[in-house]
């Protein structure tokens, strides 16, 4: 019979993974599922995109759920190029460089799906991201 952790626990979890370790933002083109590689996502590809350094709030429980939310705003771009196709994805990594590995750690569907043309930006505020464990 499989336990369940208390909501202590949840706020522990979420605790010793996203604010123990360096954590990276990245976006995405295509949907993210649970069991994909870093490898295996459609990253961003332009000339001006970097992973984001990214920090948590303390976690808290809100709705019955461990919650934490990112507190520093996240900038990316000025685009070099139009973007060809929508950006629709955002991921946690623990690895800062594209194409050195890495394990992904979390990942959410953006509210809306982004296509910045030359020189825009994307820019999530602070608590624009949240995750979740119940």
């Amino acid at each position: 019979m499989p336990g369940e952790l208390a909501n202590y626990g949840e706020m522990l979890a979420l605790d010793a993974v996203f604010n123990d370790f360096d954590l990276f933002l990245g976006l995405a083109t295509s949907p993210i599922e649970d069991d994909d590689d870093i490898g295996d996502i459609d990253e961003v590809e332009d000339a001006n995109y970097e992973r984001k350094l990214v920090s948590f709030s303390i976690p808290d429980q809100e709705g019955g759920k461990g919650t934490i939310r990112n507190l520093n705003m996240l900038q990316f771009g000025p685009w070099d190029e139009n973007q060809p196709t929508p950006v629709s994805y955002a991921f946690i990594t623990n690895e800062e460089l594209i194409g050195e590995g890495g394990g992904l750690v979390a990942y959410t569907e953006l509210p809306s799906y982004k296509m910045p043309e030359v020189d825009e930006l994307i820019v999530l505020l602070e608590d624009d991201l949240v995750i979740q464990i119940d």
